[in-house]
């Protein structure tokens, strides 16, 4: 949004250690406030805080909708119980004179026709669908090609569910984060699985991602223990050769296995489930490294470090002779996928990098992103859901 449209924007959660001054900000500085609707956001005290301040504004005070689509709107019964509602963990709105019934006046507002809605452009995948979110909001009528990747030997790659937009985003503010450090040992570069749309439709095209990476992170969001290309991909990393790292990386919202998972649900996800259990297990049964994205920058920036600090050296000291070893090593996950999801791969298509940052009533941060470099890993756009 700096980029496009050359205003000042700020997000809320890189300041959050004082919220008599963040409302006060809201009523007095901002011209326009834009809300990030994830499945959490509503529920977050300082954005209903800020969403009630912005509402009593009236015409003053511009207001846009950025839909997602893990966003269920309050019931009228959750709006009629607020204080049940709202997680008030970290703050009560009532010690800054803002009442539940001023709350649920403005969600009703806000939820209404009254205040537009801004979707991402259909048939965008992975980045280009938070990019083409960016476009409209910064007045671009120009719309987003399907963003588009290729497996590449000696990529680190990020894997995380491309159904959820809340996991893609999670998946390139860490990119963005990851990149600066990355290059300096690793001029293959870095890919998000999310922006290749032939995955989808293809657990094969998947795997080689895998096969053909020195090392991944899995986002672990909301879903994942109902995705089995998600788990098919944990076993694949989990059986790749000494050095490989599978780093298991938890967004908020995310859910570990319970052993009844393992008994049964597990196992109703695909056919030889049971075959790659073991390795599924010792995925799990290593300390996840949070990644809270709706907490201040700062945070994002220590817990990111924690991600590059868990590339083995091997996988730093990673040579074309290692490339070659993996190039022949496939694991059976993959080659079940494989032989019924047969795949080819096109050439890379560079996808538009937006750096962002903040301004949104979201419940997380970010912040923007350099511009991709020829020798550098390729820098997603950071929006925090």
């Amino acid at each position: 949004l700096l980029q496009k449209k050359g205003a000042v924007v700020f997000i809320d959660s890189d300041d959050l250690k004082d919220l008599d001054s963040l409302f006060d900000t809201v009523k007095t500085s901002v011209e326009h406030l834009i809300v990030y609707l994830t499945r959490e956001v509503l529920t977050r005290p300082w954005c209903a805080g800020e969403i009630a301040t912005a509402v009593a504004k009236g015409k003053k005070m511009g207001i846009t909708k950025v839909e997602t689509s893990s966003f269920v709107p309050p019931t009228e019964s959750d709006l009629q119980n607020l204080a049940g509602y709202l997680d008030l963990t970290s703050a009560n709105l009532l010690q800054y004179q803002i009442t539940y019934e001023r709350v649920a006046s403005a969600f009703r507002a806000l939820l209404s026709a009254a205040y537009p809605v801004v979707t991402p452009v259909e048939g965008a995948v992975g980045q280009a669908r938070i990019i083409s979110v960016a476009n409209k909001l910064g007045g671009r009528t120009l719309s987003v090609g399907r963003a588009q990747t290729a497996p590449k030997s000696g990529a680190f790659v990020i894997c995380s569910d491309p159904d959820d937009d809340e996991a893609t985003a999670a998946a390139g503010i860490l990119a963005a984060k990851i990149a600066p450090a990355l290059s300096g040992f690793m001029a293959e570069g870095l890919l998000l699985l999310a922006d290749d749309p032939e995955i989808v439709d293809s657990d094969g095209r998947a795997m080689e991602y895998v096969a053909k990476a020195r090392s991944c992170a899995v986002i672990l969001s909301r879903d994942t223990l109902t995705k089995p290309q998600q788990i098919k991909l944990i076993a694949a990393a989990m059986q790749m050769p000494e050095g490989f790292q599978a780093i298991p990386v938890a967004t908020p919202g995310c859910a570990f296995p319970t052993p009844d998972w393992f008994d049964k649900g597990l196992h109703q996800l695909y056919p030889d489930a049971a075959e790659d259990s073991s390795f599924i297990q010792s995925f799990f049964k290593r300390l996840a490294i949070t990644f809270s994205t709706h907490a201040a920058n700062s945070v994002l920036e220590i817990q990111a470090a924690q991600v590059v600090d868990s590339i083995s050296t091997q996988a730093r000291s990673w040579t074309s002779s290692v490339m070659k070893t993996k190039s022949n090593v496939t694991t059976q996950s993959s080659i079940r996928s494989m032989k019924s999801n047969p795949s080819t791969v096109p050439s890379r298509v560079a996808s538009e990098g937006l750096p962002a940052n903040g301004g949104l009533s979201t419940g997380g941060s970010s912040e923007p992103a350099p511009e991709p470099q020829p020798s550098a890993p390729p820098v997603a756009p950071p929006v925090a859901p």
